[in-house]
């Protein structure tokens, strides 16, 4: 029983500090209740209700009704016969490749090639080649270049399509796009932006038979080449590429047959620039995320049951 007697109803919670009601306490309206997060309200109110009794006997009634629950389960019903009818009518006709012309999966028929394979195999054009040496020579931030009167359309649609709102933690105005929903008006006001996360920004490195891997990306990825016996060697030398008007040195990470292999683990505005690059100078270039090393890992995974591969690394670089 809440100890809260004067701030706990049956149907509300009211803030000790500025009368504010509310059902539930959340993330998302904490701050108007009087406090910066449910920990400070903790912290001054311990064991302060985060939900009114009637809402939560509501809640438990709902997860325990037993037409709420066969409704849901209906419509999971439905939705699994709307699919398997959707995947039989897909595979009387499948589309094809791109690229090797073969029949593509149900789970990537709106794909334009049926495997990373494909898509990374396709070249471009002298043509295209052409017009990325142009942008790059017309601006040389990397960025692709207009000409004024582009510029100046753009411009002109931004601002007819802009609107201006209020920020929901310091109360200043800001202009932003119609289909924008943002509700800060910078990263200072947002308490979700900032700070340090646990485990990011950071790759574990190592050698493995002699071969640098920055990433556990890049070491099951050598792994499995290893033990199948596919040849690959590391890329010797660099690419020199432009960005911010100053000129920077790609080391791409291995070489294997007529591709340069670049291993990543998320994708950004650089390696475009980088791949572009690459490109200029001849190279047919594959780049490779978690979703590509898929085989890999399974691999992995059946070849060192219970291991972790972090500590596969024969001498670990911090």
């Amino acid at each position: 029983m809440s100890i809260y007697t004067q701030f706990d109803t049956i149907n509300k919670l009211i803030s000790p500090v500025n009368g504010y009601s509310c059902r539930v306490i959340s993330k998302q309206n904490i701050k108007q209740f009087g406090f910066n997060s449910i920990e400070d309200l903790h912290s001054e109110y311990p064991n302060f209700p985060l939900i009114c009794e009637d809402f939560r006997n509501l809640k438990i009634l709902k997860r325990k009704s037993k037409k709420y629950t066969e409704a849901i389960e209906t419509r999971k019903e439905k939705n699994k016969e709307a699919r398997e009818i959707e995947k039989l009518d897909y595979e009387k006709n499948p589309f094809l490749c791109k690229k090797c012309k073969s029949t593509k999966s149900y789970q990537k028929r709106n794909n334009e090639f049926c495997s990373r394979e494909c898509a990374n195999s396709h070249t471009h054009s002298e043509e295209t080649k052409d017009k990325i040496r142009k942008a790059q020579i017309a601006n040389p931030s990397g960025f692709m270049a207009f000409d004024e009167s582009t510029m100046a359309k753009m411009y002109e649609k931004q601002r007819s399509s802009r609107k201006i709102v209020y920020c929901k933690s310091c109360s200043s105005s800001f202009e932003i796009l119609e289909s924008d929903n943002r509700i800060y008006c910078s990263r200072k006001c947002n308490p979700k932006v900032g700070g340090y996360r646990k485990g990011s920004g950071r790759s574990i490195g190592g050698y493995y038979k002699g071969i640098y891997c920055h990433s556990t990306y890049e070491l099951v990825w050598v792994m499995f080449n290893l033990s199948n016996g596919i040849k690959f060697e590391d890329f010797k030398g660099f690419i020199e590429y432009v960005s911010d008007g100053k000129r920077h040195k790609y080391y791409p990470d291995f070489v294997q047959g007529d591709k340069v292999i670049e291993i990543k683990g998320y994708h950004t505005k650089i390696v475009d620039i980088k791949v572009a690059a690459a490109i200029l100078e001849g190279y047919n270039i594959d780049i490779l995320y978690k979703d590509d090393l898929e085989k890999h890992f399974k691999w992995f995974s059946e070849t060192y049951p219970n291991s972790d591969l972090k500590n596969m690394y024969e001498i670990r670089v911090p």
